[in-house]
């Protein structure tokens, strides 16, 4: 939602400025609002002549053929556009492509001298979409097909960009990745001799054992961004995380031991939290320091694809408020939930204690995860975690 309003300036200077241009939009985002566009046909007068929902490799393969004469525009899959007579129309989507059957990624032509830090860290897709997929707060997986892209095809992309680019440091998208599918990759990178680094997101399930995650940081894996959520075992239950609540700690202390970098996302104000549930994660992110290296917060925000807001009485939502048409999130109402002050509050609270029990830990200064992902590869999860942010005149 930051990237919105540029990015629908920066389409609407295209568009007018180069008449015999053609402006199309896409991505994630974009998919969740499609009923605004709709809604509004003025969209394709000032933002773009094309609209590509969901899963788009197929649909804009397809665009360029329509624009080369090729096809016709009602066969181009999973597109929405202006016709001739004024009306809005969407066409349906066909069965996405594979991500096996995906090219790489292409950075010819581009300076890679010129990227913001100081080694380009590469981000590639291992699976697309969520294996889960019933975490009650959740719709990141909203549009996408889960597949998972194969290993040899993954191994050899890697490799690629390693002989190609120069490119030693990989970020792996995916919502999150099963635990056979690290240990499988793990060892095909051990197996081939392949020298990485990398980080990615996993879900705290008992399958991530001590012999799989010593496995994956022997393949490379310096740094884990960890769903933690909440530590409340009630909220845990309402979110349907699928876990064992009670075995995170161990999971994240097996991970800290074999020498990879743990991060943990939180959030506040789940519908019916009280003060002192959300107080309990911000307390167990301070007093599990020595294994929850980092950690990032956020409150809570009803997405519109989300299981709770299918049946947002059962979790205490009273009011639903649909009054911003471009926002993916939707505002509520709900018994018994927390004030915004109070969770500013606590998020302050919370800072302001991890900044005195740690001493400043440079971790809080560096804000992007991947300054700190380099960190870890320069310096190690050990001395990255010891790190100091020093105030100087």
């Amino acid at each position: 939602s930051s990237q919105l309003l540029s990015a629908l300036t920066l389409s609407s200077i295209l568009k007018s400025k180069l008449l015999n241009t053609k402006v199309c939009l896409g991505g994630n985002y974009i998919s969740r609002i499609t009923d605004a566009i709709r809604n509004n046909p003025d969209f394709f007068n000032i933002f773009a002549d094309y609209v590509i929902y969901e899963e788009g490799e197929l649909g804009i393969c397809q665009l360029l053929e329509f624009l080369e004469n090729k096809r016709k525009i009602e066969d181009v899959s999973s597109l929405i556009y202006m016709s001739k007579d004024r009306n809005v129309v969407t066409t349906t989507k066909q069965e996405p492509i594979k991500l096996s059957e995906l090219a790489m990624s292409d950075l010819d032509g581009f300076n890679i001298k010129e990227y913001f830090l100081p080694e380009i860290i590469m981000p590639v897709q291992l699976s697309r979409g969520c294996y889960w997929q019933k975490c009650t707060f959740c719709d990141h997986y909203f549009g996408q097909t889960y597949n998972v892209k194969n290993i040899d095809v993954l191994i050899n992309e890697l490799k690629s960009f390693k002989l190609k680019y120069g490119i030693n440091n990989f970020e792996f998208t995916d919502d999150c990745i099963s635990p056979a599918f690290l240990q499988e990759f793990s060892q095909k990178i051990v197996d081939d001799g392949l020298k990485i680094n990398w980080y990615c997101d996993l879900r705290l399930e008992k399958a991530f054992t001590k012999e799989i995650l010593e496995l994956a940081y022997k393949a490379g894996l310096k740094m884990v961004l960890w769903g933690f959520e909440a530590s409340s075992k009630r909220i845990m239950e309402l979110i349907n995380k699928g876990i064992d609540i009670d075995y995170r700690l161990e999971i994240l202390r097996n991970a800290s031991d074999v020498g990879i970098y743990n991060f943990a996302y939180i959030f506040t104000g789940f519908p019916s939290e009280t003060y002192d549930e959300a107080m309990e994660t911000a307390n167990a992110m301070l007093d599990n320091s020595d294994i929850i290296h980092s950690y990032g917060t956020s409150i809570f925000s009803l997405g519109k694809y989300s299981i709770i807001n299918i049946n947002p009485q059962k979790y205490g939502i009273t009011k639903v408020i649909n009054d911003e048409e471009f926002s993916s999130d939707i505002k509520y109402e709900a018994d018994n939930s927390l004030p915004q002050d109070d969770l500013l509050r606590i998020e302050s609270i919370m800072s302001q204690k991890s900044l005195e029990k740690n001493n400043n830990p440079a971790w809080m200064y560096l804000r992007y995860r991947e300054l700190l992902f380099l960190y870890i590869v320069k310096y190690g999860k050990d001395k990255v975690v010891e790190m100091k942010y020093s105030y100087s005149n």
